[in-house]
């Protein structure tokens, strides 16, 4: 039977059970790019639920040379923010468009 998960192109991940347990899950691989080796776009809605490993999985996921758009929302422009902003700069972690949004300024 085929790894369907191979298949995916798109990732959509909000503050569901089930996006949880599939980030869990994800970055608990020894490299994320073995269950998605063919993403190019990575949504994140409420990125505070995800930033204990945000940046590892999307450092592996460049590796593989395939994502191309990573759009992650925060509801604050608080430490979670900074924290993951910061470590991408530091961690030179780029993709061809990124896009940070915060949903209330203040």
């Amino acid at each position: 039977m085929p790894n369907f998960s191979n298949l995916l192109q798109t990732i959509i991940l909000n503050n569901s059970c089930a996006s949880l347990a599939f980030f869990e899950h994800w970055i608990g691989m020894i490299s994320p790019n073995y269950l998605t080796p063919s993403i190019e776009r990575l949504v994140i809605i409420e990125t505070e639920y995800y930033t204990y490993g945000i940046v590892y999985l999307i450092k592996h996921l460049t590796l593989g040379n395939t994502l191309q758009y990573i759009h992650l929302v925060f509801e604050y422009p608080d430490d979670d923010y900074m924290h993951v902003l910061v470590t991408f700069v530091k961690t030179q972690t780029s993709v061809h468009s990124m896009i940070l949004e915060v949903e209330n300024g203040m």
